[in-house]
């Protein structure tokens, strides 16, 4: 389980994938080419080794999250 307040976060380019499922609030993930994608509570998202994207939340977010290696 993890909880953060309102933030935005430079890209990264994570060496793992992660399941995200967001329990409350919600997060905007732009990636470095393509279109930005936002992820809601009660949504699922699985973000792959490598996708560099940056995030953003205008709320405080809760997520349960799996990190795959």
């Amino acid at each position: 389980l993890w909880q953060c307040e309102p933030y935005a976060r430079k890209q990264v380019q994570p060496g793992y994938s992660e399941l995200m499922f967001i329990l409350e609030g919600a997060v905007t993930l732009t990636p470095e080419q393509g279109d930005a994608c936002t992820v809601s509570a009660g949504e699922v998202v699985v973000v792959p080794a490598g996708a560099t994207n940056a995030w953003s939340s205008e709320q405080t977010v809760r997520k349960v999250f799996c990190i795959l290696s």
